[in-house]
């Protein structure tokens, strides 16, 4: 809450200029509208305004009509317009400049893996995010697993058990007055075997996305994973890195924003989902790549289960010693609200035919390393 007087020096801006808008969306957002919020407002503590200096629409409250904003950035986001037209209420108006098309980054991978875009049915912006996680429940997890989708959903209602897959940290009070008193935490056994699931990252452009899947994989089906996302610890990271590269935990969920800031390149992916597009369309790009960097079979090299924080190896690394790797699979679900995010992703025309009211479901992208974005194919 905003103390009263203490917004007062923002009452008579009159430009304001939002430079780099994509960088504040892998901040935090909602501190950028808090601001805007309080733009403008009429001064409640007058003891330190000189009313003479003052312009009488902004005593009035029409400080936001007569206010000029600059919103600068890469693309335009659903939350950037948001801004603009809740607000930014200029009484002259507002336009847009925006490129005539994007190019798409579906064929700037260099990997030849097929690439798959699945469109979730929503039927309203509020339900989008709980339809795509059934969609997800229905759909995907169980071609990913071969779970049954009834189990699965039954899975995702039911309370969730916390599962300790490392020991949690050592307390006081124990036999003798020493550390690490009691015994250790009970693990629960997996629901399911996915001994033979290839490894999959999971990519998120919502950490709250991210969440609800970790929830969903940890929580109910107790599943070992590797977390790597913008509040896992270093230590956290690192043995789930590890244990992904040796091929003990199967899935790597792993969000957009913490790629903004670290750029991870993570080996032996086998799969890829994008559980939502990318906001970056090269973020995309680089998480296709990633299925190139595949390990020789045999026991890891020194330094590999580790990794250093800039990331694992040298992109475009692939396994086999005299032939090339599986160039394994990648898998996109995308909704009608995802439109701008999508056609910087598949390209403007290929968006287009993507959400067409009459079009399939799912487009099936055979992409040539360095070519221009392919037609989609419907399957």
């Amino acid at each position: 809450a905003v103390a009263k007087g203490s917004r007062d020096f923002l009452s008579s801006i009159e430009i304001v200029v939002v430079d780099q808008a994509e960088v504040i969306l892998m901040q935090n957002w909602a501190y950028l509208t808090e601001v805007f919020e309080n733009l403008n407002q009429i001064p409640v503590d007058p003891r330190h305004t000189d009313f003479a200096r003052v312009r009488q629409a902004f005593v009035e409250g029409m400080g936001r009509q007569f206010r000029q904003t600059i919103v600068l950035s890469a693309w335009q986001d659903p939350d950037m317009n948001a801004l603009f037209n809740r607000l930014c209420a200029n009484s002259a108006g507002s336009f847009k400049v925006l490129p005539l098309e994007y190019p798409g980054t579906v064929g700037q991978a260099r990997t030849g893996a097929p690439q798959v875009f699945q469109r979730v049915p929503v039927s309203g912006l509020g339900a989008a995010d709980q339809e795509r996680f059934d969609y997800f429940l229905g759909h995907l997890w169980p071609a990913l697993t071969g779970m049954d989708p009834a189990a699965a959903r039954a899975a995702a209602a039911a309370e969730a058990t916390p599962t300790y897959h490392h020991r949690p940290p050592e307390k006081k009070g124990g036999k003798g007055g020493k550390k690490g008193g009691g015994p250790a935490p009970y693990v629960p056994p997996p629901v399911i075997s996915v001994e033979h699931v290839p490894r999959t990252m999971i990519l998120f452009a919502s950490f709250f996305d991210f969440v609800r899947v970790r929830d969903f994989i940890r929580d109910r089906l107790h599943i070992p994973i590797a977390e790597a996302c913008e509040y896992t610890t270093p230590a956290e990271l690192t043995k789930g890195r590890s244990k992904f590269f040796k091929g003990e935990y199967k899935f790597l969920l792993y969000t957009e924003r913490l790629h903004f800031y670290r750029r991870y390149v993570f080996r032996n992916v086998e799969r890829l989902v994008c559980y939502g597009v990318p906001r970056f369309a090269t973020f995309y790009r680089e998480a296709v790549d990633m299925l190139l960097n595949r390990a020789p079979a045999g026991p890891a090299p020194k330094g590999d289960d580790e990794g250093d924080d800039e990331g694992e190896g040298a992109p475009g690394q692939s396994a086999g010693a005299g032939g090339a790797a599986d160039p394994g699979r990648a898998v996109v679900l995308f909704h009608k609200y995802e439109a701008q995010a999508l056609e910087r992703v598949a390209g403007t025309r290929c968006a287009l035919r993507m959400l067409a009211p009459a079009a399939k479901a799912s487009f099936l992208f055979c992409a040539t390393p360095g070519a221009p974005s392919p037609a989609p194919t419907a399957e």
